[in-house]
């Protein structure tokens, strides 16, 4: 443990409170303030915001000893900033789907989003699911939750953040208030198309999106997409599940510094993307309470409507067909 954190659990112990049950636990906890280049471990994780690594990915580095080196968290960048550091061959990267805050010294947490229980995904960067990821698969699960094996855990991560940085974005362009983007109908377009502009970064950069329903998803018409968008901005479980929205602000700019990376190379046009990543600073204004000046796209629907109009010709037909043919034989046989 470090700063604060370190002298929180000094004087007050672990305090865990979930905000799901209510319930909360105390526990004594063994703490290390530092790592030493001998100090042996089976196992690192680091769990952080992505801004923090950089100052403790030298301190992993100067200790060859530990064999097992867990970066936990968002990454948009890919694995070589992380390997060059600390080894090829020691580099595990995972994320853990839960949500939570810590205040005052109180760790509150939520282990289940929505109806989806809390899972942690974990694959080697460079090797997908080896034995080595098996051993600690089989050793995180003892505490309870459940791990999936991911064999791109690269893509997986910046996939994720495909999704949640247009939709914090959204969250910081509409006021920092929840209750104002379920009320503001061209904050949810620019989220929605933000998300599809950041899949399609990585479509080009020949990215696979994990999971595949992720981007399955995203190609419903545009209308379904804000129906159910509105209906998920006001559903309790999004709430408890971007609780840490407010804190990660210094985290969600320098993860959208490594997605503007991804942009580049893309050479993509992400007008909805670049907007909603500028609402991070505090020096844009929020968009306007109830602004409903962008159309929504329409076509999809069309699109649908005329391939079922399509079906149903195409059925009436091979049944007026059949009941003609089934007159001339009854005729014929009369």
């Amino acid at each position: 443990a470090r700063g604060q954190r370190l002298a929180d659990l000094k004087a007050n112990g672990l305090v865990l409170c979930s905000l799901i049950t209510g319930g909360c636990t105390y526990q004594e906890v063994k703490l290390v303030e530092s790592l030493g280049s001998e100090d042996a471990y089976d196992l690192i994780i680091a769990v952080m915001g992505a801004h923090h690594l950089p100052e403790v990915l030298p301190i992993l580095a100067a200790n060859p000893v530990c064999q097992n080196i867990l970066i936990m968290g968002n990454n948009a960048a890919g694995p070589d900033a992380l390997a060059a550091s600390v080894g090829r061959e020691r580099l595990l990267m995972g994320f853990f789907g839960a949500a939570g805050t810590i205040t005052d010294g109180v760790a509150y947490y939520a282990d289940r989003i929505g109806r989806s229980d809390a899972r942690l995904v974990l694959g080697d960067p460079y090797q997908g699911v080896t034995p080595r990821v098996e051993v600690v698969a089989a050793v995180l699960e003892s505490s309870g939750f459940s791990v999936d094996l991911q064999p791109n855990i690269d893509a997986y991560l910046k996939s994720h953040a495909a999704a949640i940085l247009p939709l914090s974005c959204a969250y910081y362009l509409a006021g920092r208030d929840f209750d104002r983007l379920a009320a503001t109908p061209d904050a949810q377009l620019v989220m929605l198309r933000g998300m599809k502009e950041a899949l399609a970064v990585l479509r080009a950069l020949r990215i696979p999106i994990v999971p595949p329903v992720m981007e399955r998803t995203m190609r419903l018409p545009e209308p379904l997409m804000v129906s159910i968008m509105r209906r998920r901005l006001t559903a309790p479980g999004v709430r408890v599940g971007a609780v840490h929205i407010d804190k990660i602000g210094p985290e969600l700019t320098y993860l959208a510094g490594q997605y503007r990376d991804l942009m580049r190379l893309s050479g993509q046009s992400t007008p909805n993307l670049d907007r909603l990543l500028a609402a991070l600073s505090p020096s844009v204004p929020p968009i306007p309470l109830g602004s409903a000046g962008l159309k929504v796209d329409w076509r999809g629907i069309y699109t649908i409507l005329a391939a079922l109009s399509a079906l149903v010709a195409l059925l009436f037909g091979m049944t007026r067909r059949r009941r003609t043919a089934d007159h001339r034989r009854t005729t014929a046989d009369g």
